[in-house]
């Protein structure tokens, strides 16, 4: 979670302000320390509990310190922290998919602590070049799908992915680490080899032309001799 941190400056005062976070109940981590920049008001400190975090209110406190002619130092009033077991649990599905393609993070979801309205996650330690859109569910969802997209030049690999879970109660966030699965993104499959060209299949002969038409013999021409008879037997007849 961010725990925010806001300073009330001394007229004039305009020097950044070093934060630390000195007591951190057990199972609690927090940043080594944080800066309020120069002529700003407050920041955010980044805490997290353990799976091990000791359930429970806890008091604590920031120490912040600056330089005023000296180390100068104060500190905020003291707070509570609560720390509570998990509201929602996610079981998330390992994935697959190769460099260029989409694919989907399936998560079922289990709520223990029910909570009013929406709550929000998105999915976390995705490698370069890899997207997913945050989603909203509410106390009865029980399945999640992320629309996850590649690029082809996605390190290729092994990738542990998880989530985190924004739930808004009393008007606060509370934040968690939900599921956690890993993305494996292969390169593709080079193409097949160019398989042998088949047997050319022989051509349909053509069929033979059809014979030109014989012509007709010319008559056999008379001698002058043979034509005069055929005349004279022609007049014998007359």
């Amino acid at each position: 979670m961010q725990l925010k941190v806001v300073v009330t400056r001394k007229e004039g005062f305009k020097a950044p302000i070093n934060l630390i976070f000195p007591f951190a109940p057990p199972g609690i981590g927090a940043a080594p320390s944080v800066t309020i920049p120069e002529g700003q008001n407050e920041a955010l400190y980044p805490i997290n509990a353990a799976g091990n975090a000791q359930i429970g209110k806890w008091r604590v406190f920031v120490l912040g310190s600056a330089e005023i002619g000296g180390a100068a130092f104060s500190s905020t009033q003291l707070g509570n922290l609560e720390i509570s077991a998990p509201w929602v649990t996610f079981a998330m599905q390992r994935a697959a998919v190769e460099q260029g393609l989409p694919t989907e993070v399936v998560c079922k979801v289990e709520v223990a602590t029910p909570f009013e309205g929406n709550a929000n996650v998105q999915l976390l330690a995705l490698p370069n070049k890899v997207l997913s859109q945050p989603l909203q569910f509410t106390k009865d969802t029980k399945e999640l799908v992320f629309k996850v997209t590649t690029e082809k030049d996605s390190p290729a690999g092994k990738h542990g992915i998880f989530g985190v879970v924004t739930i808004t109660a009393n008007g606060e966030p509370v934040t968690h680490n939900v599921g956690g699965a890993e993305l494996r993104i292969d390169v593709p499959l080079p193409p097949k080899p160019n398989t042998p060209a088949p047997m050319p299949v022989p051509a349909v002969a053509a069929a033979a032309p059809a014979p030109m038409p014989v012509a007709a013999a010319p008559p056999k021409r008379l001698s002058r001799l043979e034509q005069l008879r055929e005349d004279a037997k022609a007049k014998a007849g007359k």
